[in-house]
């Protein structure tokens, strides 16, 4: 409002001046952003979940969020580029803390195997064989598979045998294993 002081001291009257008193608005606290996580694959899936607290109420769905300077729809990040993101949040005019994203490398898990024989039972004589087949997604990949029988590698992909008996028979490529 308006006002008017004036001093007065026995029967002396000071001037008088006028002021104006204008409302005390309290400075808005500052907001904080937090994330779900800080690290992420970077396969178009793996999300950040942002959330922003304002005297640690959350106001979420009154701010924006922005990576490296680009506002984003929605509170959720994610990305098919590895690399390294920053994530700040704005409400109005008040701006967040930020926070470092790293979106590491997606490697596509390699596919199954399945190994095949040409036979499931041969004659112990030391001349009949089964040959052995590998395959990955309808592709042959047996010359980059190794086949091992009762748990030792045999060289190429057929076996013989002058021991009858059960054999147990699995294929290895890279680090994937066969039924």
């Amino acid at each position: 409002g308006n006002y008017t002081a004036y001093a007065k001291k026995d029967n002396v009257t000071s001037n008088e001046i006028s002021f104006v008193a204008i409302e005390y608005i309290e400075p808005e606290k500052p907001i904080e952003l937090t994330a779900s996580t800080t690290t992420i694959i970077a396969d178009g899936v793996e999300a950040v979940e942002f959330t922003v607290k304002q005297d640690n109420i959350d106001v979420t769905n009154e701010t924006e969020i922005y990576i490296n300077d680009n506002k984003i729809e929605g509170y959720k990040f994610t990305t098919t580029n590895h690399g390294t993101y920053k994530a700040y949040a704005k409400k109005g005019e008040l701006i967040s803390n930020e926070i470092e994203i790293i979106a590491e490398e997606y490697i596509e898990p390699e596919k199954p195997i399945e190994l095949t024989a040409s036979k499931n039972n041969i004659i112990a004589n030391g001349t009949d064989k089964t040959e052995f087949t590998v395959t990955q997604d309808n592709v042959n990949v047996t010359s980059q598979s190794e086949i091992y029988v009762n748990g030792n590698k045999i060289n190429g992909n057929s076996f013989t045998t002058t021991t009858p008996g059960s054999y147990n028979v699995y294929a290895k490529k890279n680090d994937v294993i066969s039924n």
